[in-house]
């Protein structure tokens, strides 16, 4: 299981999409959520692939974003 936290420090909302791909190159957009400014959210993929990536950007065409994005995973021991 994999979860990301974006903490959007900007001034402007941050559209954040998690993109998800089998081989790096070829990627789906698994989910996409609008981050108000000084807000907090967290996404987690809705299905499994390899590859996991977040791309953002403004909402505002003259506004600059600043994100922190934090990783979490965690795998399932078997015994």
């Amino acid at each position: 299981m994999i979860s990301y936290a974006v903490m959007n420090q900007g001034d402007h909302p941050v559209s954040v999409r998690l993109e998800i791909s089998p081989n790096s190159l070829d990627s789906f957009i698994d989910s996409e959520e609008i981050v108000a400014a000084k807000e907090m959210k967290v996404l987690v993929p809705s299905r499994f692939l390899k590859w996991t990536r977040i791309s953002a950007s403004t909402q505002q065409s003259t506004g600059l974003g600043k994100i922190d994005v934090y990783v979490q995973a965690q795998s399932i021991g078997m015994s």
